[in-house]
């Protein structure tokens, strides 16, 4: 059933699992020879687990995504140079794929159903690369902003590993326990800094060094929680939801599904916390084409999306609810927020970052007119005039230069030009029109797994028009996961027989 996706024994040992890694990250960073000893030992695990089965490999990739954000829970330091353990599990995984493919003589690559637009996609990077190097970018950014792409290559061993049902049923519930520990984790760090516990700055230095995420103070004692990684919120509360009420006519909790209910409640709080306006956005915009599936899913009756608005009303209020437990909980102390100044500061903090990200805007946009079909390459750089205190900080003008930028589809047109946009959008839309044509399904499970991704996809393509993510990791390690599952699921035949 899909609803073991959520359920399994997996989860019972995953999670503490999870947090033993947290544990390990955190004395990694205390000493350097310390991680570097961590590191090393994990790398090794992960190539020998993916030498010996392919698919260990690659659920050890979704973990480290779902809950490493910018890929540093772990680092090998060189003198002053850091390197991210996400790109070890990637070259771990990537050899351990080479071997078995050299010794098996065999790949399911070339019989992907979206083959093409891989292909020309996997032209369009190395014209990026290319071109960006003809036009003597500085090498470095060049490096850095086409390495994120280079994450396609995963593709190879999505394609080869996740070949049965049971499989990717194993490699979905891995998913998305790292998805559910960061429910944990946002609030536990929400409670863990709003309570004045004594060793606040070990811990706070720890979430920056690592690329966790963001920990702002607004007002009082209250702390905006931001991960990179909650841009897989949405995937989860929406694939909950999916299953929640796609489904199930009475539309209310029972003792089958009150788990789930408290699994879009925890989504849905940690969708709050982080403040982040683009993921409302994403999760805003996406819930409409939700409401818009049900209305159709059950035959235009008011009644029925009447009770889905109050279920979701109350999902909300229980959200709100859970954020203010946490907050006000009286042990060890009681903490004193201010609630109105705390939306005044968020406001302002907001106002900058919003100056900023539109302050890009004339220059980004000038600097496109310059390649608009062909791109200006890998590591072409904008300079504007920003409004962010962290830059103000260095540079009191505010002048700043940089190759990366917060408007995703913009930057797109800006390295690889509106042909790449066109070719990376038809992939999509190739993977969009196969999930869609999965929630007809025969059997329930198919038909609630498809929706759930369909709707995930779809919020990272909203969000990604204010916060780049389909240029990163995370982006692009999500659109392979449902590349995978097509694959499998898309054949009438799969293997495994697993309905």
């Amino acid at each position: 059933m899909i609803k073991d996706l959520f359920a399994s024994k997996l989860m019972s040992w995953l999670l503490p699992l999870f947090f033993m890694i947290e544990i390990f990250s955190f004395f990694g960073t205390q000493s350097a020879f310390i991680g570097n000893i961590i590191f090393i030992i994990i790398t090794l695990a992960v190539l020998i687990l993916s030498l010996h089965q392919l698919s260990l490999g690659v659920m050890i990739a979704l973990t480290e995504l779902a809950i490493g954000s910018h890929g540093h829970l772990f680092n090998f330091t060189i003198g002053t140079q850091e390197i991210g353990i996400r790109l070890a599990i990637f070259s771990a995984v990537m050899l351990a794929w080479i071997i078995k493919t050299v010794i098996n003589r065999q790949t399911k690559l070339f019989q992907l159903f979206n083959s093409k637009w891989y292909a020309i996609l996997a032209v369009v990077i190395i014209w990026g690369i290319t071109f960006g190097i003809i036009k003597q970018n500085i090498p470095v950014n060049i490096f850095s902003d086409g390495n994120a792409w280079l994450f396609f290559l995963y593709l190879a061993p999505f394609i080869d590993s996740l070949t049965t049902k049971t499989i990717f049923k194993q490699a979905t519930s891995v998913f998305l326990a790292g998805i559910s520990w960061t429910v944990i984790k946002s609030l536990a760090l929400l409670y863990y800094f709003s309570h004045h516990f004594s060793a606040i700055k070990p811990i706070y230095r720890w979430v920056r060094d690592t690329g966790i995420g963001e920990i702002t103070l607004l007002s009082g004692d209250f702390y905006r929680i931001f991960f990179q990684s909650h841009i897989y919120i949405a995937v989860g509360l929406f694939l909950v939801l999916s299953l929640l009420f796609l489904t199930n006519d009475k539309l209310s909790p029972t003792k089958s599904n009150y788990w789930f209910y408290i699994l879009a409640v925890g989504f849905s709080a940690v969708s709050i916390l982080n403040l982040s306006r683009s993921n409302w956005v994403g999760i805003l915009l996406t819930g409409l084409v939700f409401v818009i599936i049900f209305f159709k899913y059950h035959n235009l009756k008011w009644k029925k999306l009447l009770a889905l608005f109050a279920n979701l009303f109350v999902i909300l209020i229980a959200s709100i609810t859970l954020l203010l437990g946490t907050i006000y909980f009286p042990f060890p102390n009681l903490p004193a927020i201010d609630p109105s100044q705390m939306l005044k500061d968020r406001i302002n903090l907001d106002e900058s970052a919003v100056s900023s990200r539109w302050s890009q805007l004339p220059n980004l946009s000038q600097k496109m007119v310059n390649h608009p079909i062909i791109g200006s390459g890998f590591g072409t750089t904008v300079t504007y005039n920003s409004l962010d205190p962290r830059i103000l900080e260095h540079n009191p003008s505010g002048e700043y230069t940089t190759y990366a930028f917060e408007w995703g589809y913009f930057d797109m047109i800006l390295k690889i030009g509106l042909f790449g946009l066109i070719i990376y959008l038809g992939l999509l839309l190739s993977i969009g029109k196969n999930l869609w044509h999965l929630t007809k399904a025969s059997d329930s499970q198919t038909q609630i797994l498809a929706y759930g991704l369909l709707l995930g996809l779809i919020s990272i393509v909203f969000v990604h028009i204010f916060s780049p993510y389909l240029n990163h990791p995370l982006g692009i390690g999500y659109v392979l996961f449902c590349t995978a599952m097509l694959q499998l699921y898309r054949h009438p035949h799969s293997r495994d027989g697993d309905q």
